[in-house]
């Protein structure tokens, strides 16, 4: 069914053709029109026109302007993408953070639309007491303080109206656009925008399914069941849908509340370690951890217990990833440029492999400038940015949840700094390392793996005898194809195909302008006045063909 591709694309495309002019009048009004110079006719002219061309704006500050002109959705990318420095650009990063929501809470009236229709009861019956106004606000969705028929105090969280269908529509013109960008700018394409929008539409739908939320509630607290240093919200079932979670309402102080926690009778110390060990274990022992680890997402709990809130946005990394990683900290630890720099390349994604050598010489200055003393003094934050400035350097990017698990390690670690300015990292670390080591080459793990492959090979050589004779029949009946990949074959083909246009142009042009002249010489009727009235058309049509010649060949040279 691949060639229905086309014609869904080209169908969705002008189904949201209103939409796409207004944005792409947005991008050329803000000076940003020669990204998409090829899609100019759905803009008029008018429009065409930059607003801020006497303005000396930074190519930052335009998109930034854009976003925000663009609406809630374009903010959450920009924010989304002020979050990849390793991508974009410390610049750009710097710049898109400053995007802020300006969106105003929707009706209560719309709110008790929503869970009766996904709860199929009123509010009343629901709930004891629901507050009207939402303590907190935010462009896709908003909360409420609530109370069950039981006492029990609860947050509701209400996902706006139309706001699953907005995002889908707003990211898949996103993407189309992305796809237009990286296929017509070759110096952009190391920013790989078609993945990394496909990336974060995917993860923004997976943040508003309260269901997905929920699940991960549920993961989390299996997790750490038998950990009494951490406390995970529960959420009621009979409460919660796609687009409403009712959870258990968490009353404790946000983790860089420093005096607040030393009153609330915790010791900073012993909350640093247990914080600590936390993080470390959802990355390194089970591959999933919160990935939005922000104060107002942790708080401090009596008992120097940890509690996490808002379960939208997780990570997840594999096996492989995780061993991965843990050789690449132990290769920076040891100071081995050649090694990080290999481990580094495996854990990032690129449109062209980067030059080996000048990969480990930049590794190498990084490694100088912040691992040569005690990792008590090591400066995270610097170390981490000047890690995504290495990236970005190299035109590479680190894998999504590879970059989501650094970065959640780098907040942690400053909010620990906060509590401990003496907290000792290689202390839990190390182990840390050396259980992930212990576990991919244990004997019971290696049991297991050869056991695997055994059987792996059975399963394939019970299906050898079946393939063959589908592999000798298909050859028989002449119905066996091969399929070939073409670097670069795209652009060879658009190239090739505007050459032949241009020259088919000027043979055609060359041969009007001579036989027009020659009925403008001879004066061949019919004829207007004393002018060959066929030779005076031609001649018209020949110089403006060779003037949209000449200025096709300008443009494109």
């Amino acid at each position: 069914m691949k060639f229905l591709n086309p014609i869904l694309s080209t169908y969705r495309a002008y189904t949201n053709m209103a939409r796409m002019r207004r944005i792409l009048s947005v991008f050329f009004r803000n000076g940003l029109g020669m990204f998409f110079g090829r899609l100019r006719h759905f803009v008029s002219r008018k429009e065409r026109t930059s607003a801020v061309d006497g303005q000396t704006l930074t190519l930052q500050e335009r998109l930034r302007k854009s976003l925000e002109e663009l609406g809630p959705v374009y903010v959450k990318v920009g924010q989304m993408l002020s979050t990849r420095p390793d991508l974009v650009g410390i610049d750009f990063a710097k710049e898109l953070s400053k995007l802020q929501d300006h969106v105003a809470p929707f009706p209560f009236e719309q709110v008790k639309q929503v869970i009766q229709e996904d709860l199929g009861r009123p509010i009343e019956e629901l709930y004891l007491e629901f507050d009207e106004t939402p303590t907190a606000a935010a462009s896709l969705a908003q909360g409420h303080r609530a109370r069950l028929k039981d006492g029990t105090n609860v947050f509701v969280k209400v996902l706006r109206p139309g706001a699953v269908k907005e995002i889908r529509s707003d990211m898949n013109m996103l993407v189309f656009l992305a796809d237009h960008v990286h296929a017509n700018n070759p110096e952009l394409r190391f920013l790989m925008l078609p993945r990394v929008l496909r990336h974060f539409r995917d993860a923004l739908l997976e943040e508003v399914s309260y269901i997905n939320e929920k699940g991960n509630m549920r993961r989390f607290a299996q997790h750490f069941a038998d950990n009494p240093g951490i406390h995970v919200p529960q959420a009621y079932d009979g409460l919660c849908s796609d687009r409403v979670l009712t959870m258990e309402r968490i009353d404790g102080i946000k983790i860089d509340q420093l005096e607040a926690i030393r009153q609330q009778g915790n010791d900073p110390v012993l909350l640093t370690e247990n914080f600590a060990g936390l993080m470390l274990k959802q990355i390194f022992t089970y591959g999933f951890f919160h990935a939005d680890p922000h104060p107002g997402n942790v708080y401090s709990l009596p008992g120097n217990k940890i509690c996490y809130l808002d379960f939208g946005l997780c990570g997840r990394i594999t096996q492989e990833e995780r061993t991965l990683f843990c050789r690449f900290v132990v290769s920076i630890l040891e100071r081995n440029e050649q090694h990080a720099a290999q481990l580094l390349l495996r854990l990032c994604e690129y449109e062209e492999e980067p030059d080996l050598d000048e990969l480990e010489c930049v590794v190498g200055e990084f490694l100088d400038r912040y691992f040569y003393g005690p990792l008590s003094q090591l400066d995270v934050p610097g170390a981490l940015q000047q890690l995504y400035v290495v990236c970005n350097r190299l035109r590479i990017a680190m894998r999504p949840h590879i970059y989501l698990m650094v970065k959640a390690l780098g907040t942690v670690d400053g909010f620990i700094r906060i509590l401990n300015p003496d907290y000792d990292l290689e202390k839990q670390l190390r182990p840390a390392l050396q259980e992930v080591a212990f576990k991919q080459f244990s004997p019971q793990k290696s049991l297991h793996q050869r056991i695997e492959d055994f059987l792996d090979l059975l399963d394939m050589t019970s299906r050898t005898p079946a393939n063959i004779r589908k592999f000798t029949g298909k050859l028989l009946d002449g119905e066996l194809t091969f399929q070939h990949e073409f670097p670069q074959y795209e652009d060879y083909m658009r190239k090739t195909t505007r050459l032949h246009t241009q020259r088919t142009t000027a043979i055609l042009t060359v041969g009007i302008l001579i036989n027009s002249t020659l009925l403008l010489a001879f004066n061949l009727p019919p004829k207007v006045g004393e002018v060959s009235l066929l030779g005076a058309i031609g001649l018209i049509i020949g110089i403006v063909m060779a003037a949209y010649l000449v200025i096709d060949l300008l443009r494109n040279s």
